[in-house]
């Protein structure tokens, strides 16, 4: 489609990989999204994996030496932006991730409400208020989670909530209910991290924020076997998603507000 329409523009939906191993599921994930663009499921549209690195928890880390999310909001999306034909405003953006890309979709998509018109958190974690409380059956070692700790927050709690999606979306919910954004949640019934994922899902609920909670019986943590057993209602996300309106007519690029921005769009 992409190359067969020049003047067509395209949805771009981010895809935040989890912890250890950046490239490991690119290929399931990508015959997995080409698969239902060719069934008509979803619209064309650009699918783009950023590299968080191993342990980056997506997240600018402490010390300054791994910058992640400013990489992704601030670098990545605008270049991809100015590299490709997108829609390149709020309702043609939709951040989704599993495991720390779960939680890291969390965190981006709230700091950054202007920018997505989708957030969708897939097995998420870590989102504990404390990340040294380890959750039952976790595969990370306490001597390798410490090491994450201290690369990643340098052992600070309060940097540490500080980053935390909890705390962003409870600094953020004004705007993110206001910016009418599809927010799910996603997870298996034996997923280790179900329970911080149901007292996230009570920390919206309690925040007013608009969202869903799917927990898939029989699975544990494992992206292809989430993806998969959503079945339908994970396409109908990202349409409903690509479908909301910007809220005034003249608002171009769907950031909230009418402004320069939108005269540039239009010239």
């Amino acid at each position: 489609a992409y190359a067969n329409q020049p003047n067509r523009r395209f949805p771009v939906l981010y895809w935040l990989h989890g912890s250890g191993d950046p490239l490991g599921g690119i290929l399931q994930a990508t015959s997995f999204f080409s698969s239902a663009m060719g069934q008509g499921r979803i619209p064309p549209m650009l699918i783009v994996f950023p590299n968080g690195m191993n342990y980056s928890m997506w997240c600018n880390s402490r010390n300054g030496v791994v910058p992640m999310e400013t990489v992704v909001l601030d670098d990545l999306i605008p270049h991809v932006d100015a590299t490709f034909r997108t829609i390149a405003r709020r309702n043609g953006r939709i951040v989704d991730g599993f495991s720390m890309g779960g939680a890291g979709a969390g965190r981006l998509g709230f700091r950054r409400p202007d920018l997505f018109a989708g957030i969708s958190m897939l097995g998420a974690g870590p989102i504990q208020t404390d990340f040294l409380d380890e959750p039952p059956g976790s595969a990370i070692p306490p001597k390798q989670r410490l090491a994450i700790y201290e690369m990643v927050w340098g052992s600070d709690p309060l940097y540490y909530l500080s980053q935390n999606p909890r705390t962003i979306v409870t600094d953020r919910a004004e705007a993110v209910i206001a910016a009418q954004i599809r927010v799910r949640q996603g997870i298996g019934s034996l997923d280790t991290l179900l329970t911080m994922n149901q007292e996230f899902d009570a920390l919206l609920t309690g925040l007013g924020v608009p969202h869903s909670l799917t927990v898939l019986p029989g699975l544990d943590h494992n992206a292809g076997a989430v993806l998969n057993t959503l079945g339908q209602a994970n396409w109908d996300f990202y349409n409903s998603a690509l479908a909301i309106p910007c809220r005034l007519a003249a608002d171009i690029d769907c950031s909230g507000a009418v402004n320069g921005a939108d005269l540039a769009a239009i010239l």
